[in-house]
């Protein structure tokens, strides 16, 4: 049997929760103790007494943080602690500690990393599983099936042109696929852009025209602008695993774009797609084209998204506890320290 922790997020604006009371039931039929910190599924829509009548044990934090997570095995969270939080939680975890949750393994600006090496805590990262899209384990697809829609309504409130009618994806994973049957169903001209000649009969099936971009990179920079230059929404969420996301879009790019176009740049946590986007930050790039980042699209629907992505855990729980064989194969690829 395993302790597991249920902790309440602390990034600014994150009001998800890793593991709904329905879901604490299952994991303790699994065998786990469940412990939730206080308040932690509050913001969701789901209270303290909620999780006590599911039979999990609350456990509230004093300013320390001290024997917060004592004798846990399992820290289940939705994204890393705010950066001053997560300073103590490292001084706080028990070593052998497993973390599961997105940890971004790629941000280079902080040492959360080596911090989690040195006190012998390991950390499994959802966004590294290799997984096809319809794995009940796979907690980004659905996540990014949230953020698609989510972006692409953020994308048109804010855009300057008049009646926005074309609408380039870039990137034909989850988010990507998401965002294409929303435009489709807004009745958008969409246009996908990937990788691979594979994905043209599922896109296009979507409604979507689709687009393989050459294998030379150094052709790809311009062969892309020619695509963008009439367009009016452009979402970018192209991702390379375990490596840094390609700059697709860059100054000269955006220069040559039509005035008050808005490009989403959904690839940031990973460097992103478009030069001189932010995390979180809407800024007027090149030709007055807005550039936007929210690192958390579906943190707007906290209740939904919470459900879902506890769902995930519950399937990712019974993996860990029962199949000795695809917990290896799943620590392998997901384990970022």
């Amino acid at each position: 049997m395993s302790t597991i922790f249920i902790v309440k997020e602390t990034r600014k604006g994150e009001q998800r929760v890793a593991l709904v009371p329905d879901d604490v039931r299952k994991v303790k039929s699994l065998g786990h103790q469940v412990i939730i910190e206080s308040d932690a599924g509050l913001a969701a829509g789901f209270s303290d007494n909620a999780y006590k009548k599911a039979g999990g044990e609350i456990r509230k934090p004093d300013e320390q943080l001290t024997d917060l997570f004592h004798n846990v095995d399992l820290v289940l969270r939705v994204k890393r602690a705010q950066r001053a939080r997560e300073i103590l939680e490292n001084k706080t975890l028990s070593p052998t500690t497993l973390m599961i949750g997105f940890l971004d393994p790629l941000d280079q600006t902080t040492p959360h990393i080596s911090e989690w090496e040195n006190c012998g805590v390991s950390g499994l990262s959802l966004d590294q599983l290799q997984l096809s899209d319809n794995d009940p384990i796979n907690i980004l697809a659905v996540m990014s099936e949230l953020t698609g829609s989510i972006a692409l309504d953020h994308m048109i409130k804010i855009c300057q042109r008049p009646s926005p009618q074309k609408l380039v994806v870039l990137g034909t994973g989850a988010v990507g696929k998401s965002a294409i049957r929303a435009g489709v169903k807004k009745n958008l001209s969409v246009l996908a852009i990937g990788r691979q000649e594979t994905h043209r009969n599922e896109i296009e099936n979507l409604g979507a025209k689709y687009s393989v971009m050459p294998e030379n990179k150094s052709e790809q920079l311009t062969w892309i602008q020619k695509h963008l230059k009439d367009a009016d929404l452009v979402l970018c969420s192209a991702r390379q695993r375990k490596m840094p996301a390609p700059i697709l879009i860059n100054k000269e790019t955006l220069s040559i774009m039509q005035k008050g176009t808005v490009v989403a740049d959904l690839a940031r946590t990973e460097g992103g797609n478009v030069e001189g986007s932010m995390n979180d930050k809407t800024l007027i790039l090149g030709n007055d084209v807005i550039v936007t980042n929210n690192t958390g699209y579906p943190k707007q629907a906290p209740y939904q998204a919470s459900i879902a992505y506890s769902n995930g855990m519950v399937h990712l729980l019974k993996k860990l506890t029962k199949d000795q064989f695809q917990l290896d194969k799943i620590l392998s690829e997901g384990k970022c320290c």
